[in-house]
């Protein structure tokens, strides 16, 4: 699929064009330099690390001011964050400090305590979580730690980037670890099912910043700087095509995250960080209207009503990975094996639901 994905991409990129977000609000706006963005759905919270004054925030998605606290405080520079259930993964780079480390807070304490992760990676930045793996860059570098283990060393994964200050745009989707390697202003790739991944370019002229992986697309937003406005796309790996989505308000875009109808995008020059409303999901109507799922939650099986007949469903999680597949016409569907999370359904090309395996 790699091997043509580049020339699509370079392809599709010009050919494509269409402008889906509507709305844009600032909702954090108490930081001079807004780094990295974290999103807590079942919280509604938006964590935000700021470079600038050396605070973690957390936004009240559900508050119409989108009030806003300092979770935490420390004497480092935080850069990229990442959750994994309650714990926050910070990476502290305080411009060659040897005070550098990857550390991590449990966000539910009232006073959480910083807890050290690794000390080992100089000059940490971008950082996501999949599989129970933290992925983390640094300088032309990338490491994994393995999350499950109680004292974690860094294993190097990759060594080859242009960039040598690490960037802030990772993601992984369907075991293809995702890059923004700003040095060369390309999207690179690796594929995770190797031991020894090679760099694959995607994009060339890229100029992204964060990534954020919803559902089986990717989201980017350009890095304008300058006062010019950047630019929001959508990624979609499957069908190896490129979307513009719109234009933002803001020109520094930095780190990127998306929820069901939002894009969160942090302002490294101005601080601000802007949520951009877009219809992402055009099949929610049709949903609402002729599509259940029931139980929802559930632990061993679901049910589907839907009108008229359905063909092959296919299950994804929230990293765009296939979990599991179901034969054409079986509105019930077995979920025993699945662990505990949230799935998409998937109908004819088009998400057609998400449920709650507990």
């Amino acid at each position: 699929m790699h091997a043509t994905m580049n020339k699509n991409y370079r392809l599709l990129f010009i050919l494509l064009c269409t402008y889906n977000l509507f709305g844009q609000t600032v909702v954090f706006n108490s930081s001079r330099s807004s780094r990295g963005l974290a999103l807590h759905e079942s919280l509604d919270s938006l964590f935000i690390a700021s470079a600038s004054d050396n605070k973690i925030y957390v936004v009240d998605l559900d508050d119409p001011n989108y009030k806003s606290n300092v979770v935490f405080s420390t004497t480092d520079s935080p850069r990229g964050i990442a959750l994994k259930d309650d714990e926050l993964y910070i990476s502290l780079n305080k411009n060659g400090s040897s005070l550098d480390k990857i550390a991590k807070i449990n966000i539910r304490e009232i006073n959480p305590i910083l807890t050290e992760v690794s000390t080992a990676i100089a000059e940490p930045n971008g950082l996501t979580i999949y599989n129970n793996i933290l992925y983390v860059s640094a300088q032309k570098n990338i490491y994994t730690i393995d999350l499950l283990l109680e004292n974690p060393t860094p294993y190097l994964l990759i060594d080859d980037l242009s960039t040598v200050f690490g960037t802030i745009g990772l993601c992984v989707w369907n075991n293809y670890l995702y890059v923004s390697d700003t040095w060369e202003n390309q999207l690179v790739t690796y594929n995770l099912n190797t031991s020894n991944p090679n760099k694959e370019v995607v994009l060339s002229n890229f100029n992204g910043n964060g990534l954020s992986v919803l559902h089986d697309k990717i989201y980017t937003s350009s890095f304008s700087g300058n006062g010019f406005p950047a630019t929001v796309y959508e990624i979609d790996p499957i069908s190896e095509t490129i979307n513009e989505i719109g234009n933002g308000t803001i020109g520094a875009n930095w780190d990127v995250v998306v929820s069901d109808n939002s894009l969160y995008a942090s302002n490294i020059e101005g601080g601000e960080v802007v949520r951009y409303n877009f219809n992402a999901l055009s099949v929610r109507k049709f949903d609402e209207q002729y599509f259940t799922i029931y139980p929802n939650p559930s632990s061993n099986y679901i049910n589907l009503n839907i009108l008229g007949n359905i063909g092959e469903i296919k299950i994804y999680d929230l990293n765009g990975r296939l979990v599991k597949t179901s034969g054409a016409f079986n509105k019930q569907i077995n979920i025993e094996e699945l662990a505990i999370g949230t799935y998409l359904l998937k109908w004819n090309n088009g998400f057609i639901g998400k449920f709650l395996k507990k």
